[in-house]
């Protein structure tokens, strides 16, 4: 039996920091476009005029909204692609020091967000098991704090949110609704501008947790073959 491979996946580390902050950039510039064109569109309606005949309100749209896409999805697939590797190391880890702690599979760690309603808990409880593991073997507290509940939930239910609103606003085809219904398109844009950043609230929480879980695999001793089956090992101290 070969020795079991602690080394921490240091470059899936680095890059889902890398994605987490392009992320939250794109997350804030999106943001920021979304209270722009917002305060824009209220100008034009103060003052009466006719949005129709606006040509910056058409250059504004297409400025704010290529830059913040690029940034905001370029840093969330990074971080989406990093996170898979990364999680799936540390699960693999996890279920061969500590398998009582770790049942969740090494590629579920990523898979669960593709399997509908399941992946409301399963990605977090996986996340939650890799703490416990890693955290119980490195001889650490596997209390799994409060900071978790506020990565997923805000994850969760802000995703719900945002969705819904794009579904069922009135001025969500901003196109049209920028030349019809100017009010509505006010709405939905004020209310994006709200919603989009409190993804970047869950994003820092899970840079958190994800620079725990880093540290602990760090911490992670070498387990020989000549030594006791894992899982009936003992904690590091």
């Amino acid at each position: 039996m070969p020795d079991i491979d602690t080394t921490a996946p240091r470059r899936a580390w680095i890059a889902l920091r890398i994605g987490i902050v392009i992320f939250g950039c794109g997350t804030v510039l999106m943001s920021g476009s979304y209270f722009a064109l917002a305060w824009f569109i209220d100008a034009l309606l103060i003052e009466g005029r006719d949005i129709a005949d606006s040509e910056q309100i058409g250059a504004m749209i297409d400025a704010a909204t290529m830059s913040a896409v690029v940034l905001f999805f370029g840093g969330f697939l990074l971080s989406a692609v990093s996170y898979g590797f990364f999680y799936f190391r540390a699960m693999t880890l996890a279920r061969q020091l500590e398998p009582e702690h770790a049942t969740v599979s090494a590629h579920g760690m990523w898979w669960w967000y593709a399997v509908p309603f399941a992946n409301l808990w399963k990605p977090l409880e996986g996340v939650m098991q890799v703490w416990r593991a890693l955290r119980t073997h490195a001889g650490l507290d596997p209390a799994v704090p409060w900071v978790f509940g506020l990565w997923w939930s805000i994850w969760v239910v802000g995703s719900f949110i945002l969705k819904v609103v794009d579904r069922v606003h009135p001025g969500a085809d901003i196109d049209s609704a920028i030349h019809t219904v100017p009010a509505d398109a006010l709405g939905y844009l004020q209310w994006k501008a709200l919603g989009v950043p409190v993804h970047l609230v869950s994003a820092i929480a899970l840079w958190w947790i994800s620079a725990r879980i880093y540290a602990a695999h760090s911490a992670a001793p070498v387990i020989a073959a000549s030594e006791p089956v894992p899982g009936d090992a003992q904690p590091a101290v």
